[in-house]
């Protein structure tokens, strides 16, 4: 039987993407919808990343995102490249917390 480590991280980043990271609305102002818009892209590729290492430490593989979007945030060449990175990164670090 394959038990999976990570399973209450999962389910605990799908209440929240569910609960706190609704969708972004038409009227919000541009920054702020892309805002919302890439932090529920970045829980869906934790969401993957975790679901592809079921045995890992969840802490682990969200750590590694962090620091993912921490590196592509300073190589960033635009500011709508650094908002999404920032973005993806503040997120990834609420999810830290919540797992």
């Amino acid at each position: 039987m394959l038990v999976i480590v990570n399973e209450s991280a999962i389910l605990k980043i799908i209440k929240h993407l569910e609960e706190d990271v609704y969708l972004p609305k038409t009227h919000w102002d541009t920054r702020r919808f892309k805002q919302q818009s890439y932090a529920r892209a970045a829980l869906n590729d934790i969401l993957a990343r975790l679901m592809n290492k079921p045995n890992h430490d969840p802490h682990s593989i969200v750590e590694e995102y962090i620091i993912e979007m921490v590196i592509f945030s300073r190589m960033a060449k635009t500011k709508d490249a650094k908002l999404m990175f920032d973005a993806a990164r503040y997120i990834a670090e609420n999810a830290f917390a919540i797992i």
